[in-house]
Parts: C-alpha cells; structure tokens; sequence
C-alpha cells in the first residue's frame, strides 16, 4: 500500500485547464476582461426570466460574475490540493514528522508554541517558507530539509496563496508597466553586488542548478549552477561568431559563458548595479570585447541596440518580470 501511494505522488493527473483558461483572460488586460465579462453578463440579464426587467440587474451580474467565477476557481484549488494532500502526503498510511526531533528533521522551532500545534502533522511548504523567514523556524541543514521535503511538508494552497493571487498576483501579472517594473527591478537588485555576492557565490547565478549524481554527493552547487549554463548554451547552439542576446541577464554569468565560446554576446538588465558587476566579470575573463551590456527595459532594445538582428536568444527564468498581459507581445518581439 505505502509502495504505491509513493508512486502515485508523481503520476501526472489529467488536467482541466482552468488555469489555463485563467490565463488567457489575465492576457487580454483591463480592458479586454472588462469586455470579456459583458459577454456572459448580458446573456444572464436576457436569457434568464426576471432578470431584464431592470437595466440594475445587469450591473450587478457584471460584478457578480467575474467574482463567481473567482471564488469558484480559488476554492476548487483549494478543494483539489486538500484532497490530493489526504490522498497522498498526510493520510494514516505516511509517517508523520517527529518536530521535536531536530537532529532527523534538520529544522528547528524558535517558536516552541508551533511544536504543539503541528504535533502529528506535516507543514504546508508556504507557511513554512514564511516561518523560516519570520525567524519562527530556523533549517538547521537546509540541504537535508529539503532532501526529505516530501516527509517533512504538504504541497498545498493555504490562505497565504490566496492573499497573495488576489492582492500582488493579478496586479503584478496585468499591470507590467516600464515605470513598475524599472521601480520593482531597480529596488531589489540595486542593493549591492557585495549583499549578493555573500550568498550566491562568485557564479552570481540563483536561478536553478542542474546535478547529475541521484544522490547530490561529489557535486556543489557551483559546478550544478555552472551545467545549467553549459546546458543553455548547448541547446542554443551558440557557436563562434553568433550574435547572442540575453534579455534579463542579471550579473552576466550567460553572456560572458557565450563570449568565452567566442559569440558576441549583449546583455540586458534594469539594473545597474548588475551591469558594473558584469563588466567588470567580463574583463577578468578577457572577454570584455565580446560582451555589451544595455541597461534598459527589454521593451526598448530595438531602440538602443542599433537595429542588430540576433542569431540566438536566451530569457532564463524572467518571465515574471513580463507579466501575462505583455507575455504574447513579448515572444512576439522575440521572434521579430
């Protein structure tokens, strides 16, 4: 029985697209949502008996509509991941973390009142992110936390979820404008090459790492860090001589990997802090000559970049910099 609900956790389970549908209408805008919704808004006021008779009605259904459809969508999410996590992840048939146990579990709880109340029970991955962060819980051995995550968390939507999709999601995903997000950019990764370099590391790559051994052992992040930019790089084909872009390319690791394999590389990033990071890099590795570096919003590199058409384009992990709305517009721009 254990044997095959351990299975079951990572078989794919059919989708219904919702999310997906959720998508699309968060891609038209403001204004094609406002005009999306007058659609079934006013089949409801005419089709249904009664409702007609006051053009008020309609009003309200415009209101009531997208809200419907909202709560709807949260709460079969909700519904779904609760279901999955009794099925597969918190049920009688899993053992269940011992918290007061340090030493097997690798987290430690500075807030001793939470060890009562998850006495028995796993802890849904986001409240735990924002405890570790609140300093409430502290990953004595992250490494060994998150190598036993499955038997130490649920993988579920909370309420935390849900505040942060209605209040910083939508906003964020339909609102790209250059002045937020230059604003957004600017704030986070201006505050010092010296405040990232403490924790990432000479690569100056967060973005994610890609190891071989099963086991993580014989492998560092570094060397992790350094194959997923091989492995770009590969799948691009970027040879000697190609015109290779990187939009979002944050301290240059990318574009000065891309030089050293002799293309010309560009890099484009908000922030300037990044960019004097970059150059620098770029002229200990003697390829100063092959990188340039706009400081600009992907929007405008057409403007700034001398009408230069590229033989290879890479974006790693900055699609949330683009937003929904703009995402289509964006591959658009890429392909042009």
């Amino acid at each position: 029985m254990a044997g095959s609900i351990a299975a079951s956790r990572f078989r794919p389970t059919p989708r219904d697209y919702s999310y997906e549908t959720l998508l699309y209408v968060l891609e038209k805008g403001p204004v094609g949502m406002a005009l999306m919704n007058l659609v079934p808004s006013y089949l409801l006021w005419s089709l249904v008996p009664g409702l007609s008779a006051r053009y008020i009605t309609l009003l309200w259904l415009y209101v009531l509509v997208p809200l419907t459809v909202v709560v709807v969508f949260l709460a079969s999410m909700i519904w779904g991941a609760k279901t999955h996590s009794e099925q597969y992840w918190n049920n009688s048939t899993v053992k269940m973390p011992d918290w007061s146990n340090t030493k097997a579990t690798g987290v430690e709880f500075v807030d001793q009142s939470l060890l009562q109340k998850y006495r028995n029970r796993k802890i849904p991955m986001e409240t735990a992110i924002e405890l570790y962060f609140a300093e409430k819980i502290n990953f004595v051995d992250t490494k060994q936390v998150m190598l036993q995550r499955y038997d130490l968390f649920t993988f579920v939507f909370t309420w935390g979820h849900i505040s942060w999709f209605l209040f910083t999601f939508l906003g964020q995903l339909t609102g790209h404008t250059m002045q937020r997000d230059a604003r957004e950019v600017g704030d986070v990764y201006n505050r010092g090459n010296d405040f990232y370099g403490w924790f990432l590391g000479p690569s100056m790559v967060y973005t994610s790492g890609i190891f071989r051994a099963a086991d993580y052992k014989g492998e560092t992040l570094e060397s992790a860090q350094q194959r997923k930019i091989d492995t770009i790089l590969d799948s691009l084909h970027v040879e000697k001589g190609d015109r290779h872009l990187d939009i979002g390319c944050g301290w240059g690791t990318l574009v000065i990997n891309a030089a050293k394999r002799g293309a010309l590389s560009t890099g484009c990033t908000l922030a300037k802090e990044q960019v004097a990071f970059a150059k620098a890099a770029a002229k200990k590795e003697n390829v100063e000559d092959k990188c340039t570096w706009l400081t600009n919003d992907y929007r405008l590199i057409p403007n700034v970049n001398g009408g230069i058409k590229y033989d290879k384009i890479s974006c790693v992990e900055m699609a949330e910099h683009v937003g929904i709305k703009n995402f289509t517009p964006f591959l658009a721009q890429v392909h042009a």
